[in-house]
């Protein structure tokens, strides 16, 4: 981390706006703070498209759908299924998945017990 802080201050524009804010959310993640996790990662998603200036790191099929991945989760585990309910709907779309299935019933499941306790309150 501290390799990347240095080279982000040095002005490595692809360190400073996509690896260190990927390490950091993936860091997030894995100390089970996913607001800070999604906070970060969230806005990589737009720089994935080859139009940017950066470097294929987050297109690569793999690595990007490794970063989908965590992210999904990261929303699921925050609570925000829409999100996750999106993301999953955007990887069926693209690729047929089996362990996509249970994910997506998981967030489909919290999104209808939000709208039944918001019902409920009214």
């Amino acid at each position: 981390m501290d390799g990347l802080q240095t080279a982000a201050s040095d002005g490595d524009r692809l360190v400073k706006e996509v690896t260190l804010p990927l390490v950091k959310g993936i860091s997030g993640f894995v100390h089970q703070d996913y607001g800070e996790a999604i906070r970060l990662m969230e806005p990589l998603l737009s720089l994935g498209v080859p139009t940017t200036n950066f470097p294929v790191l987050v297109v690569a099929t793999p690595k990007r759908e490794v970063f989908e991945d965590t992210l999904t989760e990261a929303y699921l585990r925050s609570g925000q299924s829409d999100k996750a309910e999106s993301m999953i709907g955007h990887h069926l779309r693209r690729r047929e998945s089996p362990r996509d299935l249970p994910r997506l019933a998981k967030a489909q499941e919290a999104e209808r017990n939000k709208g039944a306790a918001s019902s409920n309150v009214h």
